[in-house]
C-alpha cells in the first residue's frame, strides 16, 4: 500500500492550460458535441504521465566474469522527451527458466540512469534477457516493460563441458544425445549421470545413464506439447569425483506453422478490392517462408502469394461474401497446410493508404449495403497526440496527408462514427527523411598498441543544428564484437517494439539501407500487428488510466500498524532509522493504522531498524511492511532456435582477460566429504529435498529482497498467496498444512510470528507428496526453518520493532579505463585484451555539437568500431555507428 493522490484534479488543471494548438490549429472552429468529446479524449491521455524505458548496452553479447554496462533512457511515453518524472528504475537479468539472477534498482542521476551487472564466473552458458521497467511503467500492460534477449557465454567453467543434439526415429518421436567432455580433449567414459526432461518445473521423464567411450549418453523425449520456451533437459553428474549440472533447452523441433491473414482495415468485405496482409510464423515463435494459393470452397483459384521477407507479404482480393475461402500453403522445408481466410462482411467500412513522397493517401471504402452514418470522422494519432482530425463526407472519402507530420513512429489511423466507436482502424509509420549528419575525426590514421586515441565526434541535427541533448557512446573491438545492426536498437525500440505488442524479429533492419524498400516493408509490420498501447475503443468520454503503481520520485516504506485483537492503531508513531547515511524518518498513522515513511535514501544492503508506539507510548504492537511489488517474469521475446554462436576470439579473448585481471579458476570437484550418521536434522532435510518443488534459502530471500512470506510464495508457480487470507497451492481446496521449526500449525497467523530475514529455509511443498511427512495434508505444505537462535514474536520484547531490508539503489561500478601515459605501464606484462575499450554514459557535446573522446588502445591490434545513442532535447531518437583507426 502507498498512499495516493488521484490524478484527475491534475488532469483538469492540465486540460486548462493545453490548447489546440500545433498541427490541431484547424480545429478552432470545431463545436461539435462528438468532435469535442473525441479532442478531449486524447487530450487527457496526452496529459497523464506515461514512460517508456530504453537500455543502452556497451555490447551485444557477454561471458561469465564479465561486466555488463548499461544507460537507461527513461522518456516521456508520447513525446519522447527526457522530462519523465521517475526517479528509479529497476533493471533485471533472467534466465531461460525465468529465474532471476540479478535485481538492481537505478537511482537517476546527474547523467541519468547508470548501472552494471557484474556476471559470476560460473555463470551458465545460455540465453538470458535483460528488462528495465519504473514503478510507474507497471501500469501498463507487461507487454510495454522493456526486454531483451542476450547471449551470455562462457568460457572459464570449461574444466567439464557438454554439448547436446536431438535425432529423429522412423515414428517421429525424438532421441537426445548428450556428450560430455574434459577440458575440451578427453572423453569422460563411465561416468554415472542422472537425467530428467522438465517442463518448467514439472518433471516429464526422467532416468539414469552411463557415458559410453565416447562420453555419450542418449535417451528418449517424451512427447512434447508445452511451451518450448519451458522444456530443458537436466543432466547431473552422479560422480564421487566431479561435481557437474548442466541444463540444456530443448528448441522447438516442430516443423509446423500457422499462417495468419490481416486485412486492411480490419475485416474482409464483400466485393472490395482489399489488401489482404499474412504472416507464416513456425512452432518455433520464427517466420517461415511459405507461398500458396487462394481458393473457393468450389476449389477455383483466386490469387497466388509467397512471403517477402520475415515470413510476411500482402496480396489483393476481391471477395464475396457469398463465399468462403480458403488458402493451400507450402514451407520451404516442404509441410503442406490448408488455413480458411476470415469471414467476408456484407457490411463495414475499410481505411486503405498508400504511402509515397507527396504523403499517405487515403480512401474509405464500404460495401454498397453499408448505410452511411450522420457523421463520419477520420482521427489520427501519434502516440496519444492527436494530429488528424477529419469530417469524412460522400464527396470526402479519400485524400492525402502531407508529410510534414511533427513525429515519428506509428501513426493511428481510426475511422469513428457519430457514436465515438472506431469501425475501421490503420497503422502506418511515419520515418522523416532529415536525419543527422555525423562526422568522426581521429588524431592519427593508425594506432599500436596502448597508444592513446583522440576521437573527435560532430553532430548536426535533422534541423541542421548542433546536437544537444543525452547521449552515451560505446567503442568495442571490431573483430570480436561486431555490431548488431539488426537488434533493437534505440531508433527502432522508441519509434517501433516499444509501441507494438508481440514479437517483431529484426526491428533493426528497418531503420537501415534502402528506406523506399525499408518503408514498403514496415507497412506490412503495420498490417499484421494491432496498436496496443493507448486505449482506443471508445472515444468518449475519460480513458481508462490504471494508477495502481505510484510515480517513484523518492524512496519510501509503507505499512500498518497493528495493536490487540487485530485492531488497527491510530496517530501511534513510526520511527525509522539506520548508521548507514545517518537516515532518521517520523511519520503518524492514520485512522487504519498506515503509516509511509518518506524520503528515505537506502543505497543496496540498507537496513532500517522500525519502531512502532501507540498514541499513548506503548510498544505492544506489530508492524507490517507492504510487500514491493514487481513485474512477473515475462519475456515477450522469442529464443532463437539456434543459438547465437559467440566467436573464438571473443571467448578466448574474454577467458584471458579475467585471468589477467585476477579471476578465480573454477573446478568442478566434489568437496571433501566426511562420512558418518546423519544427524536428525540432516535426515529431515533429506526428506524434504526428495518432496520440495521449490526451496527459499536464506541467501535467496536476500538476493531478491523478499519481505514477507506472502511476497515468497507468490514467486512459486502454481501458487497463489493473499497476505492474511489464505494460500491456495495448484487446485487445492483449503489451506496448506504450516509445519514452523518442525511444529505443524493449520492457522496461518502463525506466519506473521516472525521476521521473514530469520528464515533459514523455506520448502513448498505441492498435493498429495504433503503427506509423506506424517504431518502434511492434500493441499500441500510450507515447512520453514528459522535461523539458529532467531525465536518467535511470542512476547513484548520484540513488539512494536522490526529490521527491514528494501531494495536500495546500486552503487555504479564505473568503468574502467587503462591509462598508459608512462613508460613502465606500457611495458607492463599484465595483458590487455578488452573488448569494450570505451564505454561513457555520457557524452556530452558543445555549443557547435562536437565531443572529444580518449582513450588507449588495448593489446589487439585489430579496428575498433563506435556506437553512439541517445535522444535530443526534442525528443528526436539518434543512432550512429562507424570504425575507427
Amino acid at each position: 500500500m502507498h498512499i495516493q493522490t488521484s490524478l484527475h484534479f491534475a488532469i483538469r488543471i492540465c486540460l486548462l492550460v493545453l490548447c489546440c494548438g500545433g498541427s490541431l490549429t484547424s480545429m478552432a472552429q470545431i463545436t461539435n458535441a462528438t468532435q469535442d468529446s473525441i479532442i478531449n479524449y486524447f487530450r487527457i491521455l496526452q496529459s497523464t504521465p506515461q514512460e517508456k524505458l530504453y537500455l543502452h548496452l556497451d555490447k551485444p553479447f557477454y561471458t561469465a566474469g564479465d561486466n555488463i554496462h548499461f544507460k537507461g533512457y527513461l522518456q516521456n511515453a508520447i513525446t519522447h522527451k527526457s522530462n519523465a518524472q521517475s526517479n528509479f528504475i529497476i533493471t533485471e537479468l533472467l534466465d531461460q527458466k525465468d529465474s532471476i539472477i540479478y535485481r538492481k534498482k537505478i537511482r537517476r542521476d546527474s547523467i541519468g540512469f547508470v548501472g552494471n551487472f557484474s556476471l559470476p564466473a560460473e555463470l551458465q552458458e545460455g540465453n538470458y534477457y535483460l528488462r528495465g521497467y519504473s514503478n510507474w511503467m507497471l501500469n501498463a500492460d507487461k507487454d510495454f516493460l522493456y526486454s531483451r534477449n542476450i547471449r551470455i557465454g562462457n568460457p572459464i567453467d570449461v574444466s567439464i563441458t557438454s554439448s547436446i543434439d536431438y535425432q529423429q526415429e522412423d515414428n517421429g518421436k525424438y532421441i537426445a544425445r548428450v556428450k560430455f567432455m574434459e577440458g575440451n580433449t578427453q572423453n569422460f567414459v563411465n561416468i554415472k549421470i542422472l537425467y530428467k526432461v522438465l517442463d518448467g518445473n514439472n518433471i516429464l521423464s526422467k532416468g539414469k545413464a552411463t557415458t559410453n567411450e565416447e562420453g555419450i549418453i542418449q535417451f528418449p523425449l517424451p512427447n512434447l506439447q508445452a511451451d518450448y520456451h519451458k522444456l530443458r533437459v537436466n543432466v547431473l553428474f552422479n560422480d564421487p569425483t566431479y561435481k557437474y549440472e548442466r541444463n540444456f533447452y530443448i528448441p522447438n523441433l516442430s516443423t509446423d506453422y500457422h499462417v495468419s491473414f490481416f486485412p486492411e482495415g480490419g475485416e474482409l468485405l464483400d466485393s472490395l478490392l482489399q489488401t489482404v496482409a499474412f504472416k507464416a510464423q513456425g512452432a518455433n515463435g520464427y517466420s517461415k517462408e511459405v507461398q500458396g494459393a487462394v481458393y473457393t470452397e468450389q476449389g477455383d483459384t483466386i490469387a497466388h502469394f509467397q512471403t517477402e521477407y520475415d515470413g510476411m507479404g500482402t496480396m489483393g482480393l476481391f471477395l464475396s461474401a457469398n463465399q468462403k475461402y480458403y488458402a493451400k500453403v507450402t514451407s520451404t522445408d516442404g509441410v503442406q497446410k490448408i488455413f480458411p481466410l476470415p469471414e467476408v462482411k456484407k457490411e463495414g467500412f475499410t481505411i486503405s493508404i498508400n504511402q509515397s513522397r507527396r504523403g499517405i493517401a487515403y480512401t474509405i471504402n464500404k460495401t454498397s449495403s453499408t448505410p452511411l452514418p450522420e457523421k463520419l470522422y477520420l482521427i489520427g494519432h501519434t502516440r496519444g497526440r492527436l494530429r488528424i482530425f477529419r469530417e469524412i463526407t460522400p464527396e470526402s472519402t479519400n485524400g492525402i496527408i502531407a508529410n510534414n507530420l511533427p513525429d515519428e513512429g506509428i501513426l493511428h489511423l481510426l475511422l469513428v462514427n457519430e457514436k465515438n466507436l472506431p469501425i475501421s482502424e490503420r497503422l502506418c509509420f511515419v520515418q522523416h527523411n532529415e536525419k543527422a549528419l555525423w562526422n568522426i575525426q581521429t588524431d592519427k590514421p593508425q594506432y599500436n598498441k596502448r597508444k592513446k586515441v583522440t576521437v573527435w565526434v560532430t553532430a548536426i541535427d535533422k534541423n541542421s543544428q548542433p546536437l544537444a541533448g543525452d547521449f552515451s557512446v560505446s567503442i568495442t573491438d571490431a573483430q570480436s564484437v561486431p555490431i548488431d545492426s539488426l537488434g533493437d536498437h534505440i531508433l527502432a525500440n522508441l519509434l517501433l517494439t516499444s509501441d507494438l505488442k508481440g514479437h517483431i524479429e529484426n526491428p533493426g533492419y528497418y531503420f537501415c539501407g534502402n528506406k523506399r524498400m525499408k518503408s514498403r516493408l514496415l507497412d506490412m509490420v503495420m498490417l499484421t500487428h494491432g496498436w496496443s498501447r493507448f486505449e482506443t475503443k471508445k472515444l468518449s468520454g475519460e480513458p481508462l488510466i490504471n494508477t495502481q503503481h505510484y510515480l517513484e520520485k523518492g524512496q519510501s516504506i509503507s505499512g500498518r500498524v497493528k495493536g490487540f485483537f487485530n485492531g488497527n492503531v491510530r496517530k501511534g508513531t513510526m520511527t525509522a532509522f539506520t548508521l548507514r547515511g545517518f537516515v532518521y524518518q517520523t511519520a503518524e498513522t492514520n485512522d487504519k493504522g498506515e503509516f509511509v515513511l518518506h524520503d528515505l535514501n537506502c543505497p543496496e544492503n540498507t537496513r532500517f531498524l522500525i519502531q512502532a508506539r501507540t498514541a499513548k507510548g506503548r510498544a505492544s504492537v506489530d508492524i507490517l511492511i507492504d510487500s514491493t511489488e514487481y513485474a512477473l517474469p515475462f519475456n515477450k521475446f522469442v529464443y532463437p532456435t539456434e543459438p547465437l554462436q559467440l566467436s573464438n576470439d571473443y571467448l578466448i579473448n574474454s577467458r584471458n582477460r579475467y585471468f589477467a585481471e585476477g579471476g578465480i579458476r573454477v573446478v568442478n570437484l566434489k568437496e571433501i566429504e566426511v562420512k558418518g550418521d546423519l544427524k536428525q536434522s540432516d535426515k529431515e532435510h533429506a526428506v524434504i529435498n526428495t518432496l520440495t518443488d521449490k526451496t527459499f534459502t536464506a541467501k535467496d530471500i536476500e538476493e531478491q529482497s523478499l519481505h514477507s512470506v506472502y511476497e515468497i510464495l507468490n514467486r512459486v508457480s502454481g501458487v497463489t498467496a493473499i497476505e492474511g487470507e489464505s494460500i491456495r497451492i495448484r487446485s487445492g481446496q483449503g489451506n496448506p498444512k504450516i509445519i514452523l521449526n518442525d511444529v505443524p500449525y493449520d492457522d496461518l497467523e502463525v506466519l506473521n510470528t516472525f521476521h521473514v530475514n530469520d528464515i533459514e529455509r523455506l520448502d513448498v511443498i505441492k498435493g498429495l507428496s504433503a503427506m509423506a511427512l506424517g504431518t502434511g495434508g492434500p493441499d500441500g505444505a510450507i515447512v520453514i526453518e528459522l535461523k539458529k537462535g532467531a525465536s518467535q514474536l511470542d512476547n513484548n520484547r520484540n513488539k512494536g520493532m522490526i529490521y527491514y531490508t528494501p531494495l536500495g539503489y546500486s552503487i555504479y561500478k564505473e568503468f574502467y579505463h587503462p591509462v598508459y601515459d608512462t613508460p613502465e605501464k606500457k611495458k607492463s606484462s599484465r595483458s590487455d585484451i578488452r573488448t569494450t575499450l570505451y564505454w561513457n554514459p555520457s557524452l556530452s557535446f558543445d555549443a557547435d555539437g562536437k565531443a572529444q573522446i580518449e582513450y588507449y588502445t588495448s593489446d589487439n591490434s585489430t579496428k575498433q568500431q563506435i556506437s553512439i545513442e541517445g535522444v535530443d532535447a526534442d525528443g528526436n531518437p539518434y543512432r550512429y555507428t562507424g570504425k575507427i583507426n
